[in-house]
């Protein structure tokens, strides 16, 4: 009668041991089956004149990375279900910080390439450029001092397979360092970009356009939105429960769990923001395309008074033979219409042919 409670107290612990690394692999794979249709709709969604650029081409290397972190991670953690009581893989858990790196990584230069491009320090005042990329340069190299850390962490560690949630784990305070660091930054930008926004929409207020730039300057201004939303926004929330988790929760597979859909949102922020500048640079082209062909401008071409006198002629002339030849089909089909059914209509003319023949004879 004993054994049967021992064996039941084993079983539940050997699943409590292993179900925060089928959790973390049920995450991975369900991120993993979504990444590989948005590569095929990031392709699809793009030309090829945008497929050539370096921000379209950090986009499917930021992915591919991501599709890579999922794989990885699901081969550690396949591991440490199967048996628990090795030690920790080493190789393969360095290869998954590295390439978790460099996801980081690529988004960053993404980030800061779109900052460059809506603020560009060459239209920007030097205080406004100070304020703007010391600051997001200060954050991403602390970010990466943090990750090189890491990696030398796991490198001197002495840990089991079945604590490998905790080995990709931060410090506790260099973590909420980080988080709250990344939530500022991101709040930054959220600003910036709204400022820029609201700036745009005062110039576009103040001066008086056409419908076609209007709408192609609305076009802009919600592309831009949907960046700041899809890039600062969504990544400082997911950023926000990580700091409230590191600070209510002591589980850090929970923090882990979200970590990971953290990194997944900022690659698919990245991703939708350029599929969505994108689309609306495809329709605005389509729009400008359709106004030039249907709003077509003609200018007059200066004549003489003579010339002018002579082509009004022309043109009286003109209307006056298409009027008459209107008028005779029109009296054709009233007498093709009086003709009764079965007889053969005179041809037209017949009886003006006639007189006048009668009349030269004569």
């Amino acid at each position: 009668m004993s054994a049967i409670p021992a064996s039941s107290t084993a079983i539940d612990d050997s699943i409590a041991q292993i179900s925060p690394s089928l959790d973390v692999i049920v995450v991975c794979a369900t991120w993993f089956g979504v990444s590989v249709p948005m590569m095929f709709l990031l392709f699809w969604t793009t030309s090829s004149e945008m497929r050539r650029k370096p921000l379209f081409i950090a986009n499917v290397i930021a992915l591919l990375f991501a599709i890579t972190l999922a794989l990885t991670n699901v081969f550690i953690l396949l591991g440490s279900v199967r048996q628990p009581s090795e030690e920790l893989n080493r190789p393969s858990t360095l290869a998954f910080v590295f390439v978790m790196m460099m996801v980081e990584i690529f988004i960053d230069c993404i980030l800061f390439f779109r900052v460059f491009v809506v603020l560009p320090p060459a239209r920007v005042s030097l205080k406004t450029a100070l304020l703007v990329y010391v600051p997001f340069c200060g954050f991403q190299d602390c970010t990466h001092h943090q990750r090189h850390n890491l990696c030398g962490s796991i490198c001197t560690s002495n840990t089991e397979s079945n604590c490998v949630c905790s080995i990709c784990s931060y410090n506790t305070s260099t973590s909420r360092t980080k988080d709250w660091m990344v939530i500022t930054d991101s709040r930054q930008f959220i600003m910036l970009f709204y400022f820029s926004c609201q700036t745009s929409q005062n110039l576009l207020e103040t001066f008086s356009y056409s419908h076609s730039i209007t709408a192609s300057f609305a076009q802009r201004l919600r592309v831009l939105f949907w960046i700041a939303l899809s890039n600062f926004v969504f990544p400082a929330m997911v950023t926000t429960v990580l700091l409230v988790l590191n600070f209510v929760d002591n589980n850090y597979s929970h923090y882990f769990l979200v970590f990971i859909c953290n990194i997944f949102v900022e690659t698919y922020g990245v991703l939708f923001a350029t599929m969505w500048s994108n689309i609306s640079k495809q329709t605005s082209s389509g729009h400008s395309f359709t106004g030039a062909a249907t709003q077509s401008i003609k200018f007059a071409v200066p004549v003489s008074h003579s010339e002018s006198s002579d082509s009004g002629h022309t043109e009286s002339a003109m209307n006056t033979q298409e009027r008459s030849v209107v008028d005779h089909s029109t009296i054709n089909l009233n007498n093709l219409k009086a003709t009764p059914i079965g007889t053969i209509p005179e041809p037209m003319g017949t009886e003006s042919c006639l007189n006048a023949s009668i009349m030269h004879d004569s």
